[in-house]
């Protein structure tokens, strides 16, 4: 049996005094927590009505009763004659012990009486407990704290969307004492029970939250889902329970279809006019469009107008560049059972806007081959500056080179163009007479 009472030491002790009186004995008795205990009896056959009456007058609630029962006649006739058959051996035995004349034909047969005697002693033990079984029931009970009273909150009822995550939280005040707790939660479709153990307080003093739960409806078939919270509590003062149960109607959200416009190519500067379109289902409300340029500019989000279905904006890019930009068009709008969306993508290619031209010339044009011509003149006279300055060494020693060939050959002048030069300047340096 399992029972619950509101003391478990006290309906231990007093199925202990009951079994006394009927003539039964305690087998054994376990009550180490205060919230749960058992005994275990026998008592006689005869009188197990009437025990088990009066045990179910002093509990509160009975859980649990399993009654089985077991025929031992058969098995009691025939352990009992395999008894006497061996104990006639026996007797034989002895006789022939008391006859023996040598001392090994005593040992042998005393070993013989002795291993005889002991199977019948196995034997009647058997048949004591047999006996013992007949004339007395044996009674197991294990006693449950009767579980204090917890209101549990499970929340408002939920309008939920298939294949969204909903999320479940349980508040409840325990009584003092009582701090274990296991919050169980069945989902009403058929999927597993989720448990958790944590809790924490709220504003409240001494109520709690549940650590939150999340379970995703697959589909709406078998809407609306009956949820039911189940919070057992054990701690020092007992136990304590409590549930509570919550709807769940599941809806599907209808989708929103989203066209960004067909790929556009313009020019870098130029204000350019995005027009896109959505659907409004039934049911979906407050839409809001976004614009994502792609240009690392700010999505630009605004309200839709009541039955509107255009998404309209005004943007100017600025740089242009081989890749093109990708613009995301995002519309959400709010439905019974959640948020719902849809994207649409375009992708804009951005070109250098044209240069101005005046019969034939174009300033710009001419402007940039100028800026080039330039470029490249400086370039070839860094590069000439940088070729002269790695060949500097060169230039010195050809100079070096040719001033010495010089002194050389005016080293090696005629002597006798030299003597007459001398002769002319001797004579010149004279008076005239």
């Amino acid at each position: 049996m399992t029972i619950e009472a509101p003391s478990v030491a006290e309906v231990i002790d007093e199925i202990g005094r009951l079994t006394t009186q009927s003539g039964g004995w305690v087998v054994r008795t376990q009550n180490i927590e205060v919230h749960r205990g058992a005994i275990d009896i026998r008592d006689p056959a005869d009188r197990l009505d009437e025990t088990l009456a009066r045990v179910r007058q002093l509990a509160s609630k009975v859980t649990s009763e399993i009654s089985t029962s077991q025929d031992f006649t058969e098995e009691f006739t025939d352990t009992t004659a395999r008894i006497r058959t061996q104990q006639d051996t026996v007797d034989a035995l002895r006789a022939l012990f008391n006859r023996a004349e040598k001392i090994e034909d005593a040992l042998a047969i005393q070993r013989e009486i002795t291993r005889i005697q002991s199977d019948i002693e196995s034997k009647q033990a058997r048949v004591n407990f047999l006996s013992e079984s007949a004339a007395f029931s044996l009674v197991r009970i294990t006693v449950m704290a009767l579980p204090q009273e917890m209101e549990i909150i499970a929340g408002d009822d939920i309008l939920a969307a298939a294949g969204r995550p909903v999320r479940f939280r349980a508040e409840f005040t325990p009584p003092e004492g009582i701090d274990d707790f296991r919050i169980s939660w069945d989902f009403g479709d058929g999927t597993s029970r989720q448990v958790v153990t944590g809790v924490a307080p709220v504003n409240v003093e001494g109520r709690v939250i549940s650590a939150p739960v999340v379970h995703v409806y697959s589909d709406d078939t078998d809407s609306p889902f009956i949820v039911r919270v189940e919070v057992t509590g054990l701690g020092e003062s007992g136990a304590a329970e409590g549930e509570d149960v919550i709807v769940v109607t599941v809806n599907r959200v209808p989708p929103i279809e989203v066209f960004a416009g067909e790929n556009r190519t313009v020019k870098a500067g130029d204000v350019v006019k995005l027009r896109g379109s959505f659907t409004r289902p039934e049911g979906v409300e407050n839409l809001r469009f976004t614009w994502d340029l792609g240009d690392g500019s700010a999505p630009v989000a605004i309200d839709a107008d009541p039955g509107t279905t255009i998404a309209e904006i005004e943007h100017r890019f600025a740089n242009s560049r081989p890749q093109s930009y990708n613009v995301v068009l995002t519309v959400r709008g709010e439905t019974a059972a959640g948020t719902t969306e849809g994207v649409g993508v375009m992708q804009v290619r951005v070109e250098q806007p044209e240069s101005l031209t005046a019969g034939g010339f174009a300033p710009g044009d001419t402007g940039k081959s100028a800026v080039r011509t330039l470029s490249t003149i400086g370039s070839g006279i860094a590069t000439a500056a940088i070729w002269i300055g790695v060949l500097s060494p060169l230039w010195l020693l050809a100079g070096g080179g040719a001033f010495l060939v010089y002194r050389s050959r005016r080293a090696n002048i005629n002597p006798r163009t030299s003597q007459k030069l001398a002769s002319e300047r001797r004579e010149g340096s004279r008076p005239n007479a």
